[in-house]
């Protein structure tokens, strides 16, 4: 070894596992290594999650992009974050509008709206997107 740092990332698979725990291998599509820290503090990991859809080509995050996200159920009003919809077990990449009573997920689909109670939520945050590769379809 040359004694280089080597950063390494956990991959999400798009759709979860069985069971309430998240962060677990069962969830991992593998590891992604970076020569170069990427933008969370020293306390927290870094994940990933591919796109697999154009559903955020506005925002620049296209079909295959690599979307890098820093753990925190909080994020503020139109960041881009990795949510994940608890019914489908399914993780998406959307921006987020927190109201008193619902969460509202935005794409270039159009907004999605999500009922929130105090005690529960089909929306579950993950993290806000920190870092996104574009990668242009190919035609």
């Amino acid at each position: 070894e040359d004694g280089s740092l080597v950063y390494k990332i956990h991959l999400f698979h798009k759709q979860l596992a069985p069971g309430s725990i998240i962060y677990r291998k069962k969830n991992y599509v593998g590891i992604i290594t970076s020569p170069i820290p990427l933008p969370a503090d020293e306390k927290s990991e870094c994940y990933a999650l591919k796109s697999y859809d154009n559903s955020m080509k506005s925002f620049g995050i296209t079909e295959r992009s690599l979307n890098i996200f820093k753990p925190d159920s909080v994020v503020s009003d139109n960041d881009i974050a990795v949510v994940l919809i608890k019914s489908e077990k399914q993780l998406y990449i959307r921006s987020v509008i927190e109201k008193a009573n619902r969460i509202d997920l935005v794409s270039d689909a159009g907004v999605k709206s999500y009922k929130k109670t105090k005690k529960e939520c089909d929306v579950h945050i993950l993290g806000k997107v920190v870092l996104s590769t574009f990668s242009p379809n190919e035609n």
